[in-house]
């Protein structure tokens, strides 16, 4: 009696701030005990726009206490995270939550593994990924946790500000009745979802110190083009995953992004319109390259809405990586340079 009082209360919670019947809360919850780390993974668990509800610099600071968030709360019921649909549906990519869910989720495995309270995502790297890096790739600059190590982290141009600013102009024009929802670049489609979050858009706050020595997973490393591309050479060579699982990864038919895209960065090296739809894979992007069959994706990598990219050329085993510490969206730079790329090693 009193547990289905408990979840009595919680469904009633979650369905008040929501605005969800209780039917639909309670399916959600169901939803949300359905996802693995595959789900995860393949940008598929139906948690694609989720932030915590109060998430702040500070907390930032702490990947642990961020991910955290995500699990569910006791004490505030009506701030648990639930997904927007069925796991394995659909796959919308997970721009800021991917990298704070596979973290915990992560962290809370290796605990339990280790028969410990709790695991720093610090520890994650440095037991499982450091110790399969070659030298060349730690030494070149490539360092996933809060802080730069040894290196010297790159300063954002202000020119980059103009998506804080374009958002301070939509909330006024909307104050004055006269909300047209502004130019329509790749960045407006998104700003609905960081309402109230919005200073997560702004590279001052990716490049305050706070900040700077904060665990941000997935958002928050600092990579030299170099030591990103050795990354790549490292992954193509088998030493940090093995043969068997890479090619379950390059075999894994996963589903075409249908939300998110204009968040990817540049997902191609190829003009084609059919290639507009992107396809996520283990946490990695499939990308395509004008020289590729039609729906063939011969590329394994990641790319940043920036303009940052690194990826692996699987059949001729090319790694390559473009740093831009660039945030606005504007990808033409990246685009003319892995056109060069492409035309010259032919791929």
């Amino acid at each position: 009696k009193g547990r289905r009082k408990r979840v009595g209360h919680l469904l009633w919670a979650s369905s008040t701030e929501l605005g969800l019947s209780e039917e639909e809360a309670q399916k959600r919850w169901q939803w949300k005990r359905q996802i693995t780390l595959r789900h995860l993974l393949n940008h598929t668990s139906g948690l694609w726009s989720s932030l915590p509800a109060k998430l702040t610099i500070k907390k930032m600071v702490s990947c642990e206490d961020t991910f955290a968030s995500y699990a569910y709360n006791p004490d505030k019921p009506h701030e648990t995270l639930l997904p927007t649909s069925e796991p394995g549906e659909k796959s919308q990519y997970h721009y800021l939550s991917f990298g704070w869910l596979v973290a915990g989720t992560l962290c809370g495995a290796y605990a339990l593994k280790k028969n410990r309270d709790s695991v720093s995502f610090k520890e994650i790297y440095q037991d499982l990924l450091e110790p399969k890096l070659s030298q060349r790739t730690k030494d070149s600059g490539f360092y996933p946790m809060g802080g730069h190590g040894s290196h010297i982290p790159a300063k954002t141009d202000t020119s980059d500000f103009r998506v804080s600013n374009m958002i301070q102009r939509r909330r006024e024009a909307a104050v004055m009745g006269n909300d047209n929802n502004g130019e329509q670049n790749p960045m407006t489609k998104v700003l609905e979802d960081f309402k109230g979050k919005e200073f997560l858009l702004d590279p001052r706050i990716w490049n305050s110190q706070d900040v700077l020595n904060a665990n941000v997973p997935a958002a928050g490393g600092r990579f030299s083009a170099e030591g990103l591309a050795s990354f790549f050479h490292d992954l193509s060579h088998g030493n940090i995953l093995q043969s068997d699982v890479l090619i379950s990864i390059l075999a894994n038919d996963s589903k075409a992004t249908t939300v998110g895209n204009e968040l990817q960065g540049v997902t191609r090296i190829a003009n084609d319109i059919s290639a507009t739809n992107t396809h996520l894979s283990f946490g990695y992007q499939r990308i395509r390259t004008d020289r590729d069959d039609a729906n063939k994706f011969s590329c394994l990598g990641h790319a940043g809405v920036g303009g940052s990219i690194g990826f692996w050329h699987v059949k001729s085993g090319l790694c390559v990586s473009i740093m831009l510490n660039k945030s606005d969206g504007d990808l033409e730079v990246t685009k003319q340079i892995l056109t060069l790329i492409a035309d010259h090693y032919r791929i």
